[in-house]
């Protein structure tokens, strides 16, 4: 299903509501309760649908969640910021530095994400063209999606520094309920040259203890066991900090060789529209998730 360039902001909850039914059971194969939820698929749609946290928008917004990180675990875990612009007229890869990152500050999944290793060998024509036309576009962006944490942020679009090459890390994503971890995945090579390889590489689940599991999410292949992480201890320690008074959230990290950065919080991970496998374990995620 292609996305609806329409503000769907602005569409009645009954309408909103019949549309999700129908894409849940489109891509997650299964007749979705909002009455009722128990699976953590069907929390999620609840989530996104009825509540309403302004602290859930002002962390979904990566400008202002820089703010919260400082505050919640203090400097030195998430990117410096060179440049906001504000308006597509604003954008000017004339005047970047010769390496950053360039983002939205309403997109998820490495998506209107530029990652810039070498300012010489970028077609700065082609890639203002794409920034203007689209990352200031609420209609291309997650303010025209149906999670509402989105639907008050202003689009904009975010210079930030150059922390390492995206080879030399690895991706991990902790599932915290009420505050303390539960469950999390790791994965890599989530970009290759400068590309969003999102779902081709394998993930790989474990419990907070570091157990293996046989768990999957959606059609993403299972990464064979890892090592425990040299700054495991340090990650689920900043993910308490960082989920402590949400009754879910995701807290995702960046790690290097020597170093340990906080990437987003995800409040609606894959937009609870990648099934669970087995389904036991969707309902399990479900169990733990105390909706307020």
């Amino acid at each position: 299903m292609g996305r609806i360039l329409e503000d769907v902001s602005k569409w009645p909850i009954e309408k909103k509501r019949e549309h999700i039914e129908k894409v849940y059971q489109d891509r997650v194969g299964l007749k979705l309760n909002l009455d009722d939820p128990k699976r953590f698929t069907e929390k999620v749609q609840w989530r996104k649908l009825y509540e309403t946290d302004p602290m859930r928008a002002f962390c979904t917004n990566k400008l202002t969640f820089k703010q919260y990180v400082r505050d919640r675990v203090g400097r030195g875990y998430s990117a410096g910021l060179y440049d906001v612009w504000h308006r597509p007229e604003d954008v000017d890869l004339h005047k970047i530095p010769s390496q950053c990152v360039i983002k939205s500050n309403c997109a998820s999944e490495g998506r209107y994400c530029l990652i810039v290793k070498d300012k010489m060998l970028l077609d700065i024509k082609s890639e203002e063209d794409a920034i203007r036309d689209r990352w200031f576009d609420r209609r291309y962006l997650n303010t025209n999606s149906f999670n509402n944490s989105y639907y008050g942020i202003e689009p904009c679009v975010l210079v930030e520094e150059y922390l390492f090459d995206p080879a030399d890390m690895d991706e991990y994503k902790i599932y915290c309920f009420d505050g303390e971890p539960k469950y999390l995945y790791r994965y890599s090579d989530h970009f290759k040259d400068g590309s969003n390889m999102y779902g081709s590489y394998p993930i790989g689940i474990y419990t907070a203890d570091w157990e293996y599991t046989e768990y999957r999410i959606g059609d993403f292949e299972r990464e064979p066991m890892h090592e425990k992480p040299w700054c495991f201890d340090e990650m689920k320690k900043l993910a308490r900090q960082l989920s402590k008074g949400f009754s879910f959230v995701r807290t995702d990290f960046f790690v290097t060789e020597t170093d340990l950065y906080v990437a987003e919080l995800a409040f609606c991970p894959f937009a609870g529209l990648e099934p669970y496998h087995p389904e036991s374990f969707d309902y399990e995620l479900g169990n733990m998730w105390n909706l307020k």
